[in-house]
């Protein structure tokens, strides 16, 4: 007797399965994209804008032979080993924190790489992108203080939706 996935799944997941082995077939490791970029080329920031377009769709894949993970979803916590963090002070007066712990933002494979600016001597890369559609999701806690009197201390969710 012979069965087929179709008999057993609904056709919706044996499709999504096939498209996601095959994608994860035509992604080889980002050294391949990468290496056609020589750093003391004048076209350097334009060859990277090319490899990071044709790459892209790896971005839910990563590259385990680099040690680099899915960065579509990134989840910023997991990246920088650390939740993100932001203070904004003025002076005295004022004293504001706010972390975003589980920071995930979706999207990178929808983007569309525009422009790229490096700067060894600063040790700097800009990346210019247009994404028709971006996802950011966190876990939010916030307190401040004016005069160095606590004023809020709050817990919540941010869900942001960006278009163009």
């Amino acid at each position: 007797m012979r069965t087929s996935l179709a008999g057993i799944w609904p056709e919706g997941v044996v499709f999504a399965a096939v498209i996601f082995a095959s994608t994860a077939a035509n992604c080889p490791s980002f050294r391949e994209f990468f290496s056609k970029c020589k750093k003391d080329s004048p076209s350097f920031d334009g060859c990277l804008v090319n490899q990071l377009n044709r790459v892209k769709h790896c971005y839910s894949h990563g590259d385990t032979s680099l040690g680099i993970p899915s960065f579509d979803p990134i989840r910023y916590g997991d990246a920088i080993g650390e939740p993100v963090t932001t203070t904004m002070r003025y002076g005295n007066l004022f004293d504001c924190k706010l972390i975003l712990p589980n920071l995930t933002e979706w999207a990178w494979s929808n983007s569309t790489y525009t422009k790229v600016k490096t700067d060894f001597k600063r040790k700097m890369v800009q990346i210019y992108q247009t994404v028709p559609l971006k996802h950011v999701k966190s876990d939010v806690i916030g307190s401040g203080e004016i005069l160095g009197v606590p004023f809020f201390h709050r817990k919540g969710e941010a869900v942001l939706d960006m278009s163009k």
